[in-house]
């Protein structure tokens, strides 16, 4: 499949249908914002960055205790954000109705050979030989408007500022490059010893958590320092997940599993189909190695309702509301227990 041209210019496009001018804007233009359209009715207040959120899909407990942690419904009645994601409740009633099976019409295809050179490098990253080994993985070009969702919510200022990254009309590398980041930076961490076994650790990063523990090779144990010779030492890595747009496939059906914001970024600037890690799964089970977070609703219901959540509800006015929040800070908090004995061999 070819690259698509502008039909104006004759430059490659990137990846996906030509988008308009009315998307895009003319050449020199700020990239369009996020749509502002979607703003509820907030009391005036310090607001650190604005998340669009998914209203109308369970649980919305999820949504309630989001906006009463943050603070930002002081002033606001909670009959009345009941009252906003019952509205949008009733939308996606509709919308089973009259859209049903519109996930399975996803008009997804086999990555361009072009950008094969960039997927080998990909592949051979660790990242990608940590993350991907369990399913049978490839490149694809997703259609981002079909792509099933189960995050209700993004970060508009993470959105609008990936937008600023790309410009108006990234050129097809610098889209692939953008999916499949290889040299983000490390995130920034706060670490704080609370007692002789216990030890916190800090990051305003959005997906900083703890990887596994490992046990660390020959190789390391001469740059620790300790009290006598080291024969072995226990890690616990603490960071990102490799960020690179992927998703589950089961049948005609994709389900983004990582990169919500980099794809909502596309989508706004008119890129339709975007280069996606795609893992195939056949079975329930299955689906769950390849979503490493808990779903907010069986695997089930995003591959066998008639219309699931898509990609393409974070851009419908009548279901999203942008809700202002102030900047909140992970913390993993970890507790070694030590016990020493004698056994028999």
């Amino acid at each position: 499949m070819p690259l698509q041209v502008d039909p104006k210019s004759g430059e490659p496009l990137a990846v996906g249908d030509p988008p308009s001018a009315a998307v895009l804007g003319e050449a020199g233009a700020a990239p369009p914002r996020f749509p502002r359209s979607l703003i509820t009715t907030w009391p005036r207040q310090v607001v650190d960055f604005e998340e669009a959120w998914l209203l109308g899909q369970p649980p919305l407990t999820h949504y309630l205790d989001t906006v009463e942690r943050s603070g930002s419904g002081a002033g606001v009645s909670r009959a009345s954000l009941v009252a906003g994601w019952s509205a949008a409740n009733d939308v996606y009633i509709e919308l089973e109705r009259t859209e049903a099976g519109l996930a399975n019409a996803g008009r997804h295809r086999p990555l361009d050979p072009r950008f094969e050179g960039l997927a080998t490098v990909v592949r051979d990253h660790p990242f990608y030989r940590k993350n991907f080994d369990c399913l049978p993985t490839g490149f694809e070009m997703v259609e981002l408007d079909k792509l099933m969702v189960y995050q209700p919510f993004v970060g508009r200022t993470y959105v609008e500022s990936s937008m600023r990254r790309l410009g108006l009309k990234p050129d097809p590398a610098t889209v692939f490059r953008f999916c499949f980041p290889l040299d983000e930076p490390r995130p920034v961490v706060e670490v704080e010893r609370l007692g002789r076994d216990r030890f916190q650790f800090r990051s305003t990063a959005g997906a900083f958590r703890a990887h596994s523990l490992a046990s660390l090779g020959p190789e390391s144990l001469a740059t620790i320092q300790s009290f006598g010779p080291v024969g072995a030492c226990l890690g616990l890595p603490l960071g990102l997940n490799a960020n690179f747009l992927n998703a589950v496939r089961v049948g005609r059906r994709y389900l983004l599993h990582n990169g919500y914001h980099r794809a909502c970024a596309l989508r706004a600037l008119g890129v339709s189909h975007a280069p996606c890690l795609v893992q195939t799964a056949k079975r329930v089970d299955e689906v769950m190695l390849g979503v490493d977070y808990a779903l907010p609703q069986a695997p089930e219901y995003y591959f066998e309702t008639a219309r699931p959540p898509l990609l393409r509800d974070f851009f419908d006015p009548r279901i999203v509301r942008l809700v202002p929040l102030r900047e909140e800070v992970r913390v993993v908090d970890v507790t070694v227990e030590i016990r020493e004995y004698i056994s028999v061999r």
